[in-house]
Formats: C-alpha cells, structure tokens, sequence
C-alpha cells in the first residue's frame, strides 16, 4: 500500500537523518499513539491531502510561512511503500475495538492522548502489529495510520515541497474548508480611534 508523510525536508539530509523522509524524531508525549519506552512512532495517512490536513488542519487559514518548521526546513510530503502483509490494527472495525476493549469509536479519534495513548499501547502488547489506522478526524472517509515497526516501510520518489499551491493542499482546502493564501499574509491593520 502507499502511504504518505508531512515532516520538516532537508534536501542534504540522508533519507534517516534529520530532515530526510524516513528520520524518526525522538520520542515526544504529545503524539495521538505515543508511548514513550515503549516504541518510537511515525504517523502518515493514506492519501496526500489527509496527510497535510493532519498536520495543518487546525490552522484556518494557510499562508506559505505555515509550511516552513520552525526550525526554517520546508515542510514536504514524501510518499512511502509499506508491505500489504505487514499487520496493521484496524481501528474501524468494531470486532476490532471490541478485542481492546474500545466500547465508543469516538474514543478512537478522541483528542484525548490518555485515551488515545493507552489503546495504542494495548495494541502494542499484542505483539502482533506494526501499528493501527483509523479514520481522519478531518474528514472521516480518510484513513490515517501510526506505526512503531517500520521494517516494512519504504521510501519512494522525491519529497515535494509544501505550499498553498501544491495540488495536496489544494485538495485539502477545498475537502476540510480552510483557506489558502498564496501571498504572505498582510500585516494587521490600526484601528483608528
């Protein structure tokens, strides 16, 4: 199956070090499937424009200077190979959630990461799955994964930078209504008083 990926691109970088399209960041508690000790994650979505709504989604509005880091790297989608055999938990199959006890599918895509976190690390000590995949919380008919085993994942093609123009972003926009901007977005005005 592809998958693609939004992460901070350095075109120098190696594909593992930091800023190449298969570096794994150090561990960080924030993540939906996080658990920190346990494994190190990488989130990438089925389809391009899910993967920039899920970094971007919860700006209204997308000028280019949201798609530089902070760190000044251009964001870029890269796509990935990742073996069909390759076991993933399915979290919209309610025989599924009922395995780990998940009675809610709200509780799947729950912006909750106690929630979030303790189904990922149930799932983990199965010990029979490179990750889960559940549906976007943007737009539900896209399917979004979290993996710890990358055993399987290859890198493809060449990571495409990111901007309020790309055909991905684009697709975005017009899919979970946000808007986009092209230009820099101009410096707020005086009221006059």
């Amino acid at each position: 199956m592809n998958l693609y990926r939004i992460f901070p691109y350095d075109p120098s970088a190696a594909d593992t070090d930091d800023g190449g399209a298969l570096y794994v960041p150090p561990p960080s508690p924030s993540g939906r499937i996080a658990n920190v000790g346990l494994y190190r994650e990488l989130y990438f979505a089925a389809q391009p424009e899910s993967a920039v709504a899920e970094v971007f989604g919860f700006l209204l509005a997308w000028y280019p200077a949201d798609f530089v880091h902070a760190g000044g790297r251009p964001y870029a989608v890269s796509s990935y190979e990742f073996d069909d055999a390759s076991p993933i938990f399915d979290l919209n199959d309610t025989a599924a959630l009922a395995k780990i006890g998940i009675e809610q599918p709200s509780h799947v895509v729950t912006k909750d990461r106690n929630v979030s976190q303790n189904w990922a690390r149930t799932i983990f000590g199965l010990g029979a799955y490179h990750g889960a995949s559940w549906w976007s919380y943007y737009y539900p008919d896209w399917t979004v994964y979290g993996l710890w085993d990358f055993s399987s994942l290859r890198h493809i093609g060449s990571p495409e930078i990111l901007t309020p123009s790309h055909p991905a972003v684009i697709i975005a926009a017009r899919t979970i209504v946000r808007q986009t901007h092209p230009r820099a977005a101009m410096p707020r005005r005086r009221r006059r008083s």
